[in-house]
């Protein structure tokens, strides 16, 4: 199963996902709200940066979005669960691993 994007937004448009503890917290750090986040994944044109279809904790994808801001999210979320929309990271992308694009990973 690969990660459909109009899927993904369409869950975060009705408020229809999870937060784990790690990323709630991750998002309290950086003083993100949900709003935040349902406006980086749900309106705003994201876009998937990578897949992780095989991931041994499950199906999941980065995406990339920008909040009410706008500010730049990388935010991971899985995909292969009955309510498949499970947030397991947020963080704001690091330039130092990204291209300009914040959707390319730097060569090492």
């Amino acid at each position: 199963m690969v990660a459909s994007l109009n899927v993904l937004r369409e869950h975060f448009q009705q408020h229809n996902f999870d937060i784990t503890v790690h990323a709630y917290q991750e998002m309290l750090n950086d003083d993100i709200s949900v709003e935040m986040l349902i406006s980086a994944v749900g309106y705003d044109n994201p876009h998937i940066c990578e897949d992780y279809e095989f991931d041994v904790r499950g199906a999941s994808c980065l995406i990339l979005g920008y909040n009410l801001e706008p500010v730049p999210m990388h935010v991971i979320v899985t995909y292969h669960t009955v309510k498949p929309i499970v947030i397991t990271t947020y963080k704001n992308p690091d330039r130092n691993v990204w291209e300009d694009d914040l959707c390319t990973r730097k060569s090492r």
